[in-house]
């Protein structure tokens, strides 16, 4: 491994959720987020876990998962995050 580098392995499965977020934080006005297939359910499980007040900061509008099959343990790990942004009026595209 090059110094400075870490391996795909070990940053998903060292990271917390918690830390999935503040890494997403400064991204809180993306519109259109593109997830990858390895990284999909890191991303979705951690919005999954945010605050309904949080949820509703989030600008997102489209989620694009690329790969992501099959999508239902994705969907129920992102579900409270769905739910809370389609309950204030601001829903979520899921696009596969």
């Amino acid at each position: 491994m090059e110094a400075g580098r870490l391996s795909e392995a070990h940053w998903k499965d060292d990271m917390e959720s918690a830390q999935w977020v503040e890494l997403l934080s400064p991204f809180i006005a993306v519109q259109e987020l593109y997830l990858s297939e390895a990284v999909a359910p890191h991303i979705c499980h951690a919005l999954g876990e945010l605050s309904t007040e949080k949820a509703i900061e989030v600008l997102l509008i489209r989620l694009w998962l690329r790969g992501a099959s099959p999508l239902g343990p994705l969907e129920d790990s992102i579900g409270p995050f769905i739910t809370a942004k389609k309950d204030a009026g601001h829903p979520v595209l899921i696009v596969r």
